[in-house]
């Protein structure tokens, strides 16, 4: 339990964060104010003419708006007061717009930690209560000692504990970088490599030098513009071999700029990973510049994936994801309700898939592949009406040789029709259900039947005909959804859903 030592003040008084926080207050302010350059640049484009007659003015603009975000800082860091009770967490916070939060611990589904570069000199961590349903992660303690950190989640996980009858307390707090507890997993460079090459990661960086998109932009227009790489890239000058080779080359050159960004979010992302298992709960740790710790309850675990794009296929890589409750207004790449391990093999990715719960290798199932009539019904819905509309505007209009490369489209869109249906399957043994689905890659879903919280079962007029139906089967991590199977298979899994629910006497939290 949390004592006031761990605290350095009583349990209930109002505390505030270390002093450190002024500087997570002033990042947060500047990433404001770039998030409302759109609305700036105006009002600077307005006063370029006077900026310019005024050289001293700039000086004048920089100097209050370090001020201004100092201020802002302090007075951020003044309003944010936290309390721990016996069995709740109080936050008060906001400069212009007061926040009061009371959160039992109960409510709060789990605590995640991120440790910025500029917050290791005083070993400190930004404390993040995740509570089911709640999409914003706005329970935010933004600066808190290591120690303070660990004895908070402690006693969040033991009055947890007890809830669920457990007698055994949780031990994270001892789970630091000394890694106590099993490592079922790490990651080394070469992995990371790997992960980078197959998995687009392009946007931790983007996302870092987003303010300087615009000016790149319009810097790289003007030198279009003064330079002769129009004609470069003109047909009629350069004759059809040469015009494919530089378009094949840069086209080559791009995308070794992207693998490379790629790579280096994914190392930034990943660095030093691990995953560990330690009393009923897994704990990713990893991060270069920003250190995070994310743990889940396995108990919490809804499904496993088993992803693997088709460039993941030629290395023979998969990505694990752990998915437990999900807000549905959250995307993945920010879903902070899952844990992926990145780039493991086939034979890493289902022991650490069974750590979740004991399943067969989905690798190895008899997946039934969904009804052809899944090809004839998209291909009357889509591929006929495209192709009538290419082939009208190809034929009736004035086109070069070139645009009749569009008389292609509609052959590639029929291939993806083609390729979902033969990627789409479904498998189920007594206790879970696998699903299989893609595109290019092939991404394999397992789930115990007992978790299944919803099913709609649903057949059309010409489905009942042929004997085929329409199932979705909702769990509190997504929704799974299987069209055009044997009616018999989607009678049996609903119902062997229901059994398992009734009987198996297991908690889907």
């Amino acid at each position: 339990m949390m004592n006031s030592s761990d605290l350095q003040q009583p349990m209930g008084s109002w505390q505030r964060v270390h002093p450190v926080a002024l500087i997570y207050f002033a990042v947060q302010f500047l990433k404001g104010l770039v998030s409302q350059l759109f609305v700036l640049v105006p009002i600077f484009i307005g006063l370029r003419s006077a900026l310019d007659s005024n050289p001293a003015a700039i000086i004048g603009i920089m100097i209050g708006a370090s001020v201004l975000m100092i201020a802002y800082a302090i007075a951020a860091f003044l309003a944010f007061q936290f309390r721990v009770n016996q069995d709740s967490v109080e936050i008060h916070k906001g400069v212009f717009k007061r926040l009061k939060l009371n959160l039992p611990f109960d409510k709060i589904q789990d605590v995640k930690l991120e440790q910025p570069i500029y917050y290791r000199w005083h070993n400190t961590r930004v404390v993040m209560l995740d509570t089911a349903g709640s999409a914003k992660q706005e329970a935010i303690i933004v600066a808190l000692p290591e120690g303070t950190t660990n004895a908070l989640r402690d006693q969040i996980q033991q009055q947890k504990n007890q809830q669920q009858t457990s007698t055994v307390p949780s031990s994270d707090s001892q789970l630091e970088d000394n890694e106590q507890g099993e490592v079922l997993n790490r990651r080394s460079i070469g992995d990371l490599i790997i992960h980078g090459i197959t998995n687009n990661r392009v946007w931790i960086i983007l996302g870092a030098f987003s303010p300087f998109i615009d000016d790149a932009i319009r810097y790289l227009d003007n030198y279009l513009a003064d330079s002769d790489l129009i004609a470069m890239y003109s047909i009629e000058q350069q004759g059809l071999v040469l015009y494919l080779t530089f378009v094949l080359s840069t086209v080559l050159l791009i995308f070794l700029f992207i693998t490379l960004l790629s790579v280096v979010g994914a190392i930034i992302t990943f660095y030093d990973y691990r995953l560990v298992k330690l009393e009923g709960r897994l704990r990713r740790l990893s991060g270069l510049l920003t250190k995070y710790q994310v743990s889940i309850n396995i108990s919490r675990i809804q499904h496993v994936e088993y992803n693997q794009d088709w460039l993941d296929g030629l290395f023979g890589r998969i990505n694990l994801v752990y998915k437990q409750i999900s807000h549905t207004s959250q995307r993945a790449v920010n879903d902070q309700s899952s844990l992926m391990v990145p780039s493991v093999t086939a034979q890493q990715s289902v022991l650490l898939g069974q750590a979740a719960f004991s399943h067969n290798n989905p690798f190895e199932q008899s997946y039934q592949r969904i009804s052809k009539r899944f090809i004839i019904k998209y291909s009357a819905l889509l591929t006929l009406p495209f192709t009538v509309a290419i082939v009208t505007v190809v034929f009736l209009s004035d086109v070069s040789a070139m645009q009749y490369l569009w008389l292609f489209a509609p052959v590639v869109l029929q291939g993806l029709i083609v390729l979902r249906w033969f990627r789409w399957g479904v498998y189920h043994d007594q206790t879970h259900l696998y699903v299989r689905k893609g595109f290019f890659g092939v991404d394999r879903l397992v789930c115990p039947l007992c978790k299944l919280q919803q099913s709609d079962y649903a057949q059309s007029l010409f489905q009942r005909r042929v004997g085929l139906a329409n199932i979705k089967l909702g769990l509190a991590s997504s929704v799974m959804t299987v069209p055009m199977i044997k009616q018999t298979t989607a009678l049996n899994i609903i119902n062997r859903a229901l059994y398992n629910t009734e009987f198996s006497q297991q908690n889907w939290m």
